[in-house]
């Protein structure tokens, strides 16, 4: 047992002092202006990093230039003030234009080599400028917090209903620990979260939208958190990898722990432009 202890206090003390490395980054989101800018930049940068480098082990050629160059970018737009909705749908059609015509002109790369380029772009740069894009609505500090609220208790009740009432698993192929219970659990458990949250908020005059609306969009972004967290899981097994290269003691890589935020994002993002702006 002792033995035991030895080797397991390490992996403690890492987690320990990955989750003080996580500390400035919430800090950075719930501050924002230049600092939620350049936290984000930079997450982004590096979570496209990380997926081009598990998508290598599949021996497939991400068209790194066309991404960073993009990303880059649009990044330094925002920094500059210059950076809406517009700037990044534009920025998807040049990225996916450039990633294009190099698989064409350039005998090394391939479409499917500019397929995952234009994938792996979406997927961090796109999805972690949208954070950017929710906190320069009005309530936006608001939207970020749910989105956080939405992502961590979804995980913490599916984990704990999985592991004291799963049953059923959800897709083993994908993620072998994760059941049907869990799932169910994770739903309610962050709709009802994110309802409380917005009770909160209204209860101490800081009502951004009816809590009605906070329920729902609590539902549909724990169900979207489960899915991001399914895809990330999804990817690393396709490239035979457990984590992306870590950068966070004993929590991975930037994706291993935002993978649930950024969809989360992306949903919470889709409903306030359909329901509330």
């Amino acid at each position: 047992m002792d033995r035991f202890e030895d080797v397991k206090q390490p992996l403690r003390d890492n987690r320990y002092f990955g989750a003080l490395f996580l500390i400035p980054i919430f800090l950075a989101f719930i501050m924002g202006g230049i600092w939620l800018q350049l936290v984000v930049s930079i997450m982004g940068l590096r979570a496209m990093y990380e997926f081009f480098a598990v998508i290598k082990v599949k021996k497939i050629k991400p068209i790194e230039s066309a991404g960073y160059m993009g990303g880059t970018f649009l990044f330094g737009l925002f920094i500059l003030g210059y950076g809406d909705f517009r700037v990044l749908s534009i920025m998807i059609l040049l990225v996916t234009v450039a990633a294009m015509i190099i698989s064409v002109f350039r005998r090394n790369y391939n479409f499917m080599d500019a397929a995952v380029t234009i994938m792996g772009f979406i997927y961090t740069i796109v999805f972690f400028a949208l954070i950017l894009l929710i906190y320069e609505m009005a309530g936006g500090k608001y939207y970020i917090l749910t989105i956080f609220t939405i992502a961590w208790i979804c995980d913490t009740t599916a984990y704990f209903t999985g592991r004291f009432f799963g049953k059923r698993k959800l897709i083993p192929a994908v993620s072998p620990k994760k059941t049907v219970e869990g799932a169910i659990g994770g739903l309610i458990g962050g709709a009802l979260a994110t309802m409380f949250f917005g009770l909160a908020l209204s209860y101490t005059g800081r009502e951004v939208m009816q809590p009605l609306h906070f329920l729902a969009m609590g539902f549909i972004g724990s169900f979207f958190s489960q899915i991001g967290d399914l895809i990330a899981s999804s990817i690393k097994r396709d490239a035979g990898v457990k984590d992306y290269p870590k950068l966070i003691p004993g929590h991975g890589g930037i994706l291993d722990r935002f993978d649930s935020i950024l969809l989360a994002a992306v949903s919470v993002f889709i409903y306030l432009i359909v329901f509330i702006a």
